[in-house]
């Protein structure tokens, strides 16, 4: 997961002026970068066409309900999203897979500087391997090595590492799924966590809150650097009022979008942004893609 590069900045709801009337978006050039983002967990396989102007442009989303095979799923949202996709638009064979078997975390690791890459990962595996599902085979091999296939974010200097990863059968069931589907899988990234790739480094602190089906994410960020992450899980329609206890103290906040409408009324007055998704192609009709399907797409894309 890439660190905090860029931002796309709204200022404060409670504050913000009326905007003026959307005005219809001229169509993406046809060498602009484009990429096919895929969100599943257990109960929905979701999916957009995203497409970078610059600024990203959900060009088309689609859900279907999740099945007992990914493949299947990725099928029909395929079917979906070409069917969604504006007149001369294909969908792009290159994608990425947000999955909640993928687990991000920050980890301390001394010294990680002078390591090389084969020992950096079998550490964090080590790390990872509590928070992960368990292996269908017995997760160590005979050298000792954690099951977890890792990566992290490439950063200088002293402080934890923004980690992620998963079961190697997952990663490679996800492979041959979206082989199969005629797609080229660049990345695998966790469901929540993926926003603050979205931010330009800030002074002082800053903290994005992201809210899922049953589940909300925080991240700290402190000199463009991701230095704690956490995810809360809650009962599916508890995710509001788990947001609402987990905002921070003197710290900057930043909510990745859409927000929903109950916690917008529940901060009106308070001090906070949104961070928006890519803008729909409809400019009446806001656009319902995370911010964290663009934070992970703005990774894999480089």
């Amino acid at each position: 997961m890439r660190q905090p590069d860029q931002a796309q900045l709204l200022a404060d709801p409670a504050g913000s002026p009326t905007p003026p009337p959307a005005s219809p978006l001229a169509p993406l050039p046809r060498r602009a970068p484009r990429l096919t983002v895929v969100a599943r967990d257990q109960a929905t396989c979701r999916g957009a066409v995203l497409g970078w102007a610059p600024g990203w442009r959900a060009l088309a989303s689609a859900s279907v309900p999740a099945g007992a095979e990914l493949g299947a799923d990725l099928h029909e949202l395929k079917q979906a999203l070409s069917a969604a996709l504006p007149s001369g638009e294909k969908l792009p064979r290159s994608a990425i897979l947000l999955s909640s078997e993928v687990v991000g975390a920050c980890v301390e690791l001394p010294g990680h500087g002078r390591l090389p890459p084969e020992r950096t990962e079998t550490l964090l595996g080590w790390e990872l391997e509590p928070f992960l599902p368990p292996e269908p085979e017995p997760g160590p091999t005979s050298e000792g090595q954690a099951e977890v296939a890792c990566g992290w974010a490439r950063v200088e200097g002293r402080g934890p590492l923004l980690a992620c990863g998963l079961r190697p059968h997952a990663r490679d069931a996800a492979r041959a799924a979206f082989t199969r589907a005629g797609l080229r899988l660049k990345g695998l990234y966790p469901s929540l966590g993926c926003a603050a790739a979205e931010l330009e480094p800030a002074a002082g602190s800053t903290v994005v809150l992201e809210l899922g089906r049953g589940a909300v994410s925080t991240q700290r960020i402190e000199r463009g650097r991701v230095v704690a992450a956490r995810v809360a899980r809650c009962a599916v329609g508890g995710e509001v009022d788990l947001a609402l206890s987990l905002l921070p103290r003197e710290a900057t906040l930043w909510i990745a979008g859409p927000v929903p409408a109950e916690l917008r009324e529940a901060l009106l007055g308070e001090p906070w942004s949104e961070l928006p998704g890519p803008a729909a192609e409809d400019p009446l009709s806001p656009s319902q893609v995370p911010a964290s399907w663009a934070g992970a797409a703005r990774h894999a894309l480089g």
